[in-house]
């Protein structure tokens, strides 16, 4: 009897449930924002940033912005698509035909992917671009069947080695552009600027800024560590590959444990499972994953017959052809002077954003800088909008709510590091906001007039740090220090 043959059912499985809950949660977050951001009555409504593709490529547009917007900007369909999402990830979650759900969950979020063109673009974040490709690997790494207990067949190897090079370029490329373009990561302080300014920071992070600078350092060297050279040992079939995982998985758990960076880190760790073979995994796992994985590992995986093996061939070039372009382009090299042809094939296929640039945090801004939203009845008394993430309350302490994500506390935290000529967008939330808008009154976790509008609105551009531990003990958790009125006070029109 020769070796059993080598299975990934488990990592499959583990895989595709950490994707449905990213999912599920983006959508959620979707449901609860979307109107708010891009309704009828949000911030960059769906039929504006429609209008400004077809201007820039008119019949074409739709191949430039892949998204089913096209077929209605009304507020029921943007709700229709979110419901869409979240009824796919459910399913996916539950094992139900697992195929269908991550082509409908894959179609569903590139409708959001796709709308990048405006004044204020939401969803175009690495996140969001790791999540849209993921869901189309997804659609090659889930079973065809319907159960979950039907018989499934084996993960192709052609899929496990996108899923590798995927893995690959999502640690290799935010270390390389850290290392290229940014001193303090070379010099092993960034860590501490991340800790301060990140966008959505746990309560934890704070405890770790105070940590002695040697420490500090220590944590930049495990970083770079784990994004310059243990991609490499991912290449290692076997133990070097199972090291080099856990070694990365841990790097996500401490991201995790300080800062709220949706569901980058799940699904990080998702893919980091595929290290991990059914006989590595078996032992871990519930008993009847173990029968099986027993099952599948005594068996052998029909072999794809002609029609499949050009299909998966065609799907592979394309998905790798689409990852060259992004992945040069993080040393600063562009393939349409190096190839023309590629250049052209690359352009074509970066609309559905089956592969993308993964650089999170390279450039560190040194402090934090933010804006406040307030309101006021009469001009003189000011109360703050409160965010789900960002602060601006000093008396509370941020909340660990990831992979829930926080859209417009991530733009306005954005947008404090950009000049006044990029705060266009924000007259719109000003108007919107004296206006009384529902939906984008609901962006917020606590507005201060919750029965009427205010009569004025005003956003003052804030320096944050965080307080000693002393007065974090005595409830002050963030110092806050106004710098400018960013936005003047507007008062609404009655």
């Amino acid at each position: 009897m020769g070796p059993l043959p080598t299975t990934y059912r488990i990592s499959r499985a583990l895989f595709l449930r950490l994707l449905a809950l990213c999912l599920g949660s983006g959508f959620l977050a979707l449901w609860h924002q979307a109107p708010g951001l891009i309704g009828s009555s949000g911030i960059t409504p769906l039929a504006a940033t429609l209008d400004s593709w077809t201007r820039a490529y008119g019949s074409t547009a739709f191949w430039h912005a892949p998204t089913l917007f096209w077929l209605s900007t009304a507020d029921a369909f943007l709700r229709a698509v979110v419901l869409v999402g979240l009824a796919a990830s459910a399913l996916l979650f539950a094992g139900i035909a697992p195929r269908a759900c991550c082509i409908v969950g894959y179609v569903a979020w590139l409708s959001f992917r796709s709308l990048d063109r405006g004044p204020i673009c939401w969803f175009n974040s690495p996140y969001d671009d790791l999540q849209t490709e993921a869901l189309f690997l997804g659609i090659f790494v889930a079973p065809g069947t319907l159960w979950p207990w039907s018989p499934q067949p084996e993960v192709p190897r052609w899929v496990r080695l996108l899923l590798l090079w995927l893995q690959f370029r999502l640690l290799f490329g935010p270390g390389i552009t850290k290392v290229l373009y940014y001193a303090p990561w070379r010099d092993l302080s960034a860590v501490g600027d991340f800790l301060l300014t990140m966008p959505h920071p746990t309560a934890a992070a704070a405890w770790f800024r105070e940590l002695p600078p040697w420490c500090l350092r220590s944590m930049t060297a495990f970083t770079l560590f784990n994004e310059l050279l243990v991609p490499f040992a991912l290449l290692v079939p076997g133990w070097p590959r199972r090291v080099a995982a856990a070694s990365s998985a841990c790097l996500m758990v401490g991201i995790q444990v300080v800062c709220n960076i949706r569901g980058f880190n799940l699904l990080t760790i998702g893919l980091l499972l595929w290290s991990w073979d059914d006989a590595s995994l078996r032992r871990l796992v519930p008993s009847r994953w173990r029968r099986q994985a027993a099952v599948a590992m005594a068996t052998s995986a029909p072999q794809p017959g002609r029609l499949r093996r050009t299909g998966a061939a065609a799907v592979m070039a394309l998905s790798c052809a689409a990852s060259i372009g992004p992945f040069a382009s993080q040393f600063g090299w562009s393939l349409a002077e190096v190839s023309p042809v590629a250049g052209a094939m690359n352009d074509a296929l970066a609309p559905f954003h089956i592969a993308s640039c993964y650089s999170m945090f390279c450039v560190l801004p040194s402090q934090r800088l933010g804006f406040v939203v307030q309101g006021s009845r009469d001009g003189e008394t000011w109360h703050d909008y409160e965010l789900i993430g960002t602060p601006s309350r000093v008396d509370r302490p941020p909340r660990f709510f990831a992979p829930y994500h926080d859209y417009l506390g991530f733009r306005l935290w954005l947008a404090g590091f950009f000049p006044p000529e990029a705060d266009a967008w924000l007259l719109v939330l000003q108007k919107r906001l004296l206006a009384g808008d529902p939906a984008v009154v609901h962006l917020f976790r606590a507005a201060p007039f919750e029965d009427t509008p205010p009569e004025w609105v005003r956003m003052l551009w804030c320096r944050f740090r965080f307080a000693s531990p002393e007065r974090r003990a005595a409830g002050v958790f963030w110092e806050r220090e106004e710098i400018a009125i960013r936005i003047a006070a507007v008062r609404r029109q009655v």
